[in-house]
């Protein structure tokens, strides 16, 4: 039978998460989760695991697990303070302009609530009325945080050609945590699906994730989270109050057309949604210097509609590209999510981000 598993990512190097635009300069704050699905993958066939590689092309691509994009957590009083993105639904309209009044352009630089936070903005139809004290910058928290537990260095960088040359220098964005600081991330499955996963993370928190693990960037501890604060999680899955609306955890990709328009129906102004380009390059011999195919994804935080109730959905697509021989094996870009109910009322715009 499926279940919850909350793990954190303890990280002990300098982190640098590619960006869309592949800018070393600039580093994502949040690893998505088609990153960590192919982490996974490749570390599988770096441990020769040929079966699970085999059950996986059996089935398209799709894992039998599901994972959540991997987002902050820090502490406060000794307290874990997990932090998810803001859905795409709008804050207590009435209350927040009491408030913030003349001061509204504080709610629109949010960008994480905590886990009290968000429970109270899914569950509550007309969304959650904050507390001015509760905005600290783009965290919106119950409570009291160092602002800075993520922060970031840009530290210069030089390649010099094997065939002589003029060096070229660059300039890499580096994360960093404060103790007791780092990212976690959500799995659901069933106990044997989590010894596939679990064996590629503990090979993983060596080997490093993100950019540049060669240089010893993105290395970390994995660890599993207590059960009071797993269950602190299975609640955000569980509604009191029949949901026709569910808002995702992770990147999103369809599982055909037809699914898109039943998620996604005309003229429905209570959903709303961004999306994401997914692109890159191919990251096994002898392809490196190739790129993948670029893909359109579901940013985390979108609305959609079920008339039956989700927990997972989404479906893999070969990104391999032509030039490369249809007998090699595939490249899969997991599309997989999670998915946790939204109540929530019509919206005025459905805000689209393009990449």
């Amino acid at each position: 039978m499926p279940m919850l598993k909350l793990f954190r990512l303890n990280f002990t190097t300098p982190l640098h998460i590619s960006n869309v635009r592949e800018d070393y300069a600039q580093t994502n704050r949040r690893i998505h989760s088609d990153t960590l699905y192919s982490a996974i993958i490749q570390t599988w066939a770096l441990l020769g695991k040929n079966t699970w590689l085999a059950a996986l092309e059996q089935q398209n691509g799709e894992p039998n697990f599901a994972l959540s994009s991997l987002f902050p957590y820090t502490t406060s009083n000794q307290q874990t303070v997990y932090f998810l993105p803001r859905p795409l639904k709008s804050f207590h309209l009435a209350d927040v302009e009491r408030e913030f009044k003349g001061k509204m352009k504080l709610l629109k630089e949010i960008e994480w609530l905590d886990l009290e936070c968000y429970k109270m903005q899914i569950q509550q139809p007309r969304g959650y009325a904050p507390n001015f004290n509760e905005v600290q910058e783009v965290y919106l928290s119950k409570h009291k945080i160092d602002i800075n537990f993520l922060d970031s260095q840009v530290n210069p960088h030089v390649t010099i050609p094997r065939e002589g040359g003029d060096a070229n220098p660059f300039y890499v964005e580096q994360l960093r945590f404060t103790e007791g600081s780092g990212m976690y991330g959500l799995f659901h499955g069933t106990d044997e699906a989590f010894t596939q996963f679990a064996t590629a993370m503990y090979l993983l928190q060596d080997e490093g994730i993100g950019t540049d693990k060669s240089m010893g960037y993105g290395r970390f501890e994995f660890a599993l989270a207590n059960d009071i604060e797993t269950e602190n999680f299975n609640q955000l899955f569980k509604s009191t109050t029949p949901a026709a609306y569910y808002t995702n955890l992770s990147l999103y990709n369809p599982e055909n057309y037809e699914s898109l328009q039943q998620m996604l129906p005309t003229n429905d102004q209570t959903i709303g949604f961004e999306w994401t380009k997914r692109g890159g390059w191919i990251t096994t011999s002898p392809y490196l210097n190739l790129r993948k195919k670029a893909i359109y994804m579901f940013s985390e935080g979108s609305i959609f509609k079920s008339d039956t109730p989700i927990v997972t959905h989404g479906a893999s697509q070969n990104v391999k590209p032509s030039i490369i021989s249809p007998n090699e094996h595939p490249i899969w870009r997991v599309g997989k999510s999670l998915f946790v109910p939204i109540q929530t009322v019509p919206i005025q715009t459905v805000p689209i981000q393009t990449v």
